[in-house]
């Protein structure tokens, strides 16, 4: 049995880690985007994911006409990265070596892989965990069934302020892995809360990548701070005495939190060249978008941060320092 738990977590984690990441990954590859590119994998797959669910649930379709919809626009995704390609910057290189931040990345998946292959997925008193589990089980009994239950009135809850939307986005994803490989949700802990961890501290690694890059120190030194800011996130970043990574791992918050990291680096390249960069801000447009459906709290958090740094930017442009190295510029 255990061995039998083992084999479906690995398949599970393959499952997510693929549509979490491959997506965006193969549009980024094909289209030419090299900056920023896990953090743009990871926010275009998780928003396709989104977008086709929404679709499909607020006409209560099948689960087969949702598989369709969802490998049909990631085809069409694919297609269009051939045909359009982002407006990439064209500032100087700034002198990183794939090796060596590849090296601090392999790095920290390593040790957070064995340290939850040690631990273990989060699931003590008073963890809500069991909540969100209750709302993947209640979920499963229509995807299971090939029913996708009808989103009543999503048009006029969008338009009140998203003040009343449930929509339980997450819930219906896990249900969906769950139901594929008929098993029951908590037999999947394991490997979706590997995933999402992992998502989650890559995309605090490669931010702190992006964020450094115009550092003067060197390379190797901006690794080493990228390491430790993620080894100071799972350790300290949190609520109360229970750290972010360990106790939202399986809840829609820790996969709504990375779409703010990407939304900055967007606005940050935006910020370089604003010149016919019309994509970036509708990128940053969708990513909010699906940080309200999935956590509103990311997408709040997000907009302070864009308008923070906004404002500290139009700040530095009227400063007669604005000539020297700006810190939240990357060259």
């Amino acid at each position: 049995m255990i061995g039998s738990d083992v084999g479906i977590n690995v398949i599970a984690a393959t499952i997510y880690a693929s549509y979490l990441l491959l997506p965006g990954y193969l549009y980024c590859l094909v289209s030419g985007v090299r900056r920023n590119r896990f953090l743009l994998s990871y926010g275009i797959s998780f928003s396709l994911l989104v977008i086709t669910q929404m679709l499909v649930r607020s006409h209560g379709s099948s689960i087969l006409q949702w598989y369709v919809l969802l490998h049909g626009a990631i085809v069409m995704l694919i297609g269009t990265g051939y045909l359009v390609k982002f407006q990439t910057s064209k500032s100087r290189v700034t002198g990183f070596r794939w090796n060596i931040s590849l090296t601090g990345f392999l790095v920290v998946l390593g040790t957070y892989c064995l340290y939850h292959l040690i631990v273990g997925p989060y699931t003590e008193i008073p963890s809500d965990i069991y909540d969100h589990l209750n709302r993947v089980m209640r979920m499963s009994e229509s995807v299971c069934d090939g029913n996708i239950g009808q989103i009543d009135d999503t048009l006029a809850v969008i338009l009140s302020g998203f003040s009343r939307i449930v929509l339980f986005v997450l819930p219906f994803l896990h249900a969906s892995v769950a139901c594929a490989l008929k098993v029951h949700p908590i037999t999947l802990l394991p490997g979706t809360t590997l995933v999402s961890s992992l998502i989650f501290i890559s995309a605090t690694y490669w931010f702190s990548m992006r964020l450094v890059a115009s550092a003067r120190m060197t390379i190797p030194f901006k690794v080493v701070a990228s390491v430790f800011s993620v080894l100071f996130t799972v350790l300290w970043f949190g609520v109360a005495t229970f750290s972010y990574v360990r106790y939202y791992a399986y809840f829609p918050t820790i996969f709504s939190f990375p779409l703010i990291y990407a939304s900055v680096v967007v606005f940050l390249d935006f910020l370089e060249q604003p010149f016919y960069q019309w994509r970036k801000p509708m990128l940053i447009f969708l990513f909010l978008i699906i940080m309200v459906f999935i956590h509103r709290q990311e997408a709040l958090l997000a907009l302070i941060m864009l308008a923070g740094i906004a404002f500290v930017r139009s700040i530095r442009s009227f400063s007669p320092l604005s000539d020297l190295s700006p810190i939240l510029s990357a060259k």
